[in-house]
């Protein structure tokens, strides 16, 4: 696990000397996601340098090095993750090289090249990573992001450089002038919480969307720089979630083979020369990862979890229960709001771009927390994309399934006055009815939807007219606006959009970040992409999902874990944003949402944003995640300035 770093200089001035100090700058802007060692080589000729922060996880001593060389001299790499089957593949290798002795997937990875090639190498690997690997021979750097995106990898145009990075923060580092900021991503922003991919919050600096690769020619790097949009158009994935038609239900996944796959996920990867341990919430997800993982183990697996003095928002004891049915040695602290909030300041430097999914703040104590004890931790992340796990995917069925069918024109009636309920004083309605009106309020924005890909989309935006705050902006088409798998059921489409877009811009980046501001390595076993195909095979016509939602991965975990500790509603990673934005930040917000700040920095529309933060106040419902949005993105910009 590491922070990786390149740059390619189109200056006349762009000596050894410089190189050398761009990369080092890149470098030690990622210091906490390789506090353990830091490299770097480069090629004057080519204007080019790549740098490495290193967590040593495998192969503690130097031979863990980066960048590394191949045998050859041919390859210069860096890379940032896990190869798990990296000793299956070292095994293999030594069929052509029968002197090979590697200690690190390193080492295995750069000879895998050698042997095999770039590209093909990739259809190898079972891991996460990202990847800079420079072909001296044909002045090629390629780029490289794992299957599900669980490992980040930055890329862009900016002052006669190209840039590549894990973070945004590595390139701050040598900007003379920062990029300004994209409207449209601004726009997307407030409409989902994070920056979907490829688009990065600047212009012209973009994310390798999982599954992709990326070949720049070196010799000729005007051509990008002239045309920024030409990297993105030079993307090509070399995986994809596989796509079945209804009809065709697929082989039948058989539990108990199912079941014996996971167990070798998992114990590939506890692989690890350093302590490691596991999340846990008490849910099935992790449960499942826990329950296999203490199973493989001669020893007590060491687990986590995050409790809170709000008992409407603490899932410790459950965890707990499960922990003690398991024998694991288990850490539990219960975290003050004020504890949750002192962290906020800190959100911006931690995730370089504006996030605004709130759950980020418990994952940023849990992960502090574990990493005093354990270098490397499980999780159970991806169960609920894989598996049907969110309420919202039947809830939307079944409004869509009651209203989908009438004209959009009676649907948009029907919204009207639904937002007249909404829009009703409390007082005058029964109490029954009033602690439905944000549900009330969300359903009449959600109707006049044109398809159920839409009404999907906005039922997961926070706003479904972000346009309407940002100067100069809107929203350019994305992957939750293109058309999708528009023949398969309904809660398959949902699952899809999910994996392919909340997944790596949401939840994948927010596990990562909050991780590496600890020095913490997180893994997903869920997220081996042979679980990942095996899952995809699950149809929602066979009774896989709704009405038994992981019904596979509970098969496994009751035979570790009694029922009645595990079935219970959902509670979520959330924190109360409604009552603390009312009550004890509500001055923070304040400050933060001043008219005369936002006029003055000329990106958002400061009139249409107070007046929700007024209506909010007044105790409207259903704005709470779109102010909180607004509030990182100041809080980001407050930064960016700085």
């Amino acid at each position: 696990m590491c922070g990786i770093t390149g740059v390619i200089d189109s200056g006349d001035h762009s000596g050894a000397f410089e190189l050398e100090a761009d990369i080092k700058r890149m470098n030690n802007a990622l210091l906490r996601r390789g506090p353990d060692d830091e490299g770097s080589w480069v090629c004057s000729d080519q204007g080019l340098a790549l740098g490495q922060r290193r967590l040593a996880i495998l192969e503690l001593s130097e031979l863990g090095h980066q960048p590394i060389l191949s045998s050859s001299g041919r390859y210069v790499m860096t890379f940032n993750g896990e190869i798990y089957n990296f000793v299956e593949l070292a095994d293999e290798l030594k069929k052509y090289r029968h002197d090979f002795a590697p200690s690190s997937d390193t080492q295995v990875l750069m000879a895998a090249f050698e042997q095999w090639g770039f590209r093909a190498t990739l259809d190898r690997l079972d891991g996460m990573f990202a990847i800079l690997c420079f072909d001296q021979q044909k002045k090629v750097l390629h780029l490289a992001r794992d299957r599900l995106g669980e490992k980040p990898l930055f890329f862009g145009c900016h002052e006669n450089k190209l840039l590549f990075a894990s973070e945004l923060k590595a390139m701050q580092a040598i900007f003379v002038k920062k990029p300004d900021p994209s409207p449209q991503s601004i726009t997307l922003f407030l409409r989902h919480g994070y920056v979907p991919g490829p688009q990065s919050i600047y212009q012209n600096i973009f994310k390798l969307p999982p599954g992709n690769t990326l070949d720049i020619d070196v010799s000729n790097i005007q051509r990008y720089l002239k045309d920024p949009s030409s990297l993105l158009r030079a993307m090509n994935a070399y995986w994809t979630l596989p796509m079945k038609k209804s009809g065709d239900l697929g082989a039948q996944v058989c539990p108990k083979d199912f079941e014996t796959q996971l167990q070798g996920v998992v114990e590939r990867q506890m692989r690890s020369d350093v302590d490691l341990g596991a999340f846990l919430s008490g849910g099935v997800d992790s449960s499942t990862i826990v329950a296999l993982m203490q199973r493989s183990s001669g020893e007590r697996v060491r687990t986590f979890s995050i409790g809170f003095e709000d008992e409407d928002y603490n899932e410790a004891p459950y965890a707990k229960a499960v922990a003690q049915h398991l024998g694991t040695e288990h850490q539990e602290q219960v975290v003050s709001a004020k504890e949750i909030m002192d962290i906020i300041p800190d959100l911006a430097q931690i995730y370089d771009e504006p996030f605004g999914d709130s759950s980020q703040l418990p994952t940023i104590l849990v992960s502090r927390m574990a990493r005093e004890h354990v270098t490397v931790c499980l999780s159970g992340d991806g169960g609920d994309e894989l598996f049907g796990g969110y309420e919202r995917y039947y809830w939307a069925q079944e409004v869509w399934g009651l209203c989908g069918a009438l004209p959009r024109a009676s649907r948009a009636f029907l919204a009207v006055l639904l937002k007249g309920v909404a829009a009703v004083d409390n007082s005058m309605l029964p109490s029954d009815l009033r602690q439905h009106l944000g549900k009330i309020h969300r359903l009449a924005l959600l109707l006049p939807q044109q398809d159920r890909q839409q009404f999907y989309r906005a039922l997961i935006s926070s706003q479904c007219h972000p346009e309407k705050f940002v100067l100069d902006g809107g929203e350019p088409e994305y992957g939750l606006s293109r058309p999708a798998l528009l023949e398969e059921p309904y809660l398959h489409q949902m699952m899809y959009l999910d994996m392919h877009n909340y997944l790596p811009d949401d939840i994948l980046t927010k596990v990562d970040r909050a991780g590496m501001y600890s020095s913490l390595e997180l893994r997903a076993p869920l997220l081996d992409h042979y679980i990942v195909e095996s899952a995809w095979r699950l149809r929602p016509e066979t009774g896989d999902y709704h009405t038994n939602s992981k019904a596979i991965l509970r098969a496994i975990l009751y035979q570790h874990v009694p029922r009645e500790l595990i079935e219970r509603p959902k509670k979520g990673f959330a924190i109360p944003l409604k009552s603390w934005l009312r009550g004890p930040l509500r001055q923070w917000a304040e400050s933060h949402l001043n008219i005369r700040r936002m006029e003055t920095e000329g990106l958002l529309h400061s009139g249409a944003v107070m007046w929700v933060w007024n209506d909010f106040q007044s105790g409207k419902p259903g704005a709470e995640h779109f102010l909180w949005n607004v509030l990182m993105f100041q809080l980001w910009h407050e930064n960016w300035k700085s």
